[in-house]
């Protein structure tokens, strides 16, 4: 509660509130339960992917006999040790489903979420099959050592069956199977150099959509904004949301025209902040010309920003304008001074003789 309080605190001092967080996840959440009940119903590379299917069957009968396997193991630690484990795995997987069903499309587009079930299916997978190696004891049934070795054969298929997704996700292509390209707007020369030339209260406008669009006329360029870059950038980015209201009654923003931009720029909450627009080609021809000419134009690595309020960093490049070449350095020549002796030659040499000049007529001696 502490840490609550202190975190609506800071929202208050930077001009926020929790009305505004609230409504930030309502936008995230909008749509993002019908996808996670599309994932649910074809689970293969969403969940049985992540931990193999005999993963998955040994914790699901280690469930299912947990009374029995949890009794004959806790001889040795007690029926607390065993009530504590109990615990533990109810409390790691209740956490996970609630983080889940929190953040619906968050937990589609990051499916490696849950990776947080690791815990849980280990140790039920585990003592499922420990409890079948013990079970009967001396002298048991020959039925018994049949299961106990068809659960440990199941076990032994993890490692194979988890080869292809392992190097899938390591981006090695596999018996020729292809696979999926990164999002290139990460990479240091784009979400990188956005993230160095802003500040972390500018505010930026984008002509994308928050996710891929179904509509016939739009581009299709990778899945639209998506959360990755505002989140790689730690930068506020609005996208396109189109014209009118919405089901609540709130304006769209429209960042795909000069008056829905100049229409953001005069929300009174954004006083005072930098704005700057990052171009995406997804927009209309007409807008980009007219963002030419109305606003000055940036490079930041492959990123195109205009700057639409406020004052530009001195270190700003701006676009179409090439770095000023250094002139070349030219070591300087280092000589080496010599000294030579010099030798005075005959001709420059004193004569000692004496010079006797003839008397010249009306002058004395």
């Amino acid at each position: 509660m502490a840490v609550f309080a202190l975190f609506l605190i800071y929202l208050k001092l930077n001009g926020s509130g929790f009305h505004e967080l609230k409504d930030r996840a309502k936008d995230r959440m909008n749509g993002g339960y019908s996808q996670l009940l599309t994932h649910i119903k074809h689970p293969k590379d969403w969940f049985l992917g992540l931990f193999t299917p005999p993963a998955l069957l040994l914790a699901a009968l280690g469930l299912v006999f947990w009374a029995q396997w949890s009794r004959r193991l806790s001889l040795a630690s007690g029926e607390a040790g065993r009530r504590a484990a109990f615990r533990i795995i109810l409390c790691i997987v209740l956490t996970q489903c609630i983080y889940t069903l929190a953040f619906p499309e968050g937990a589609v587009v990051h499916e490696f979420w849950q990776y947080y079930f690791t815990v849980p299916i280990a140790i039920l997978a585990a003592a499922f099959c420990t409890w079948l190696t013990v079970v009967g004891g001396i002298g048991r049934k020959f039925s018994l050592g049949l299961f106990d070795r068809a659960g440990w054969a199941v076990a032994a298929a993890i490692p194979f069956l988890a080869i292809g997704p392992v190097i899938y996700r390591m981006g090695i292509p596999l018996m020729g199977k292809e696979v999926k390209a990164g999002d290139a707007r990460l990479d240091a020369d784009y979400a990188g150099a956005l993230a160095k030339n802003t500040k972390i209260d500018d505010i930026i406008l984008t002509d994308w959509r928050q996710g891929k669009s179904d509509e016939p006329n739009e581009p299709l360029y990778h899945e639209g904004l998506g959360f990755a870059i505002p989140w790689y950038t730690n930068r506020t980015i609005f996208p396109y949301e189109g014209t009118g209201k919405d089901e609540d009654g709130k304006n769209r923003r429209d960042t795909r025209s000069i008056e829905g931009i100049d229409k953001i720029r005069g929300d009174k909450k954004l006083e005072g902040h930098r704005i700057l627009y990052l171009w995406s080609t997804d927009g209309p021809s007409a807008l980009e010309e007219k963002l030419n000419l109305t606003y000055p134009q940036y490079e930041f690595g492959k990123a195109i920003i205009y700057l639409i309020q406020g004052n530009p960093d001195p270190s700003w490049k701006k676009a179409g304008i090439a770095e000023p070449i250094a002139p070349p350095v030219i070591p300087p020549v280092i000589t080496t001074p010599t000294t030579k002796s010099v030798v005075a030659s005959p001709a420059t040499k004193s004569s000692t003789k004496a010079v006797t000049t003839a008397p010249v007529k009306g002058v004395p001696k």
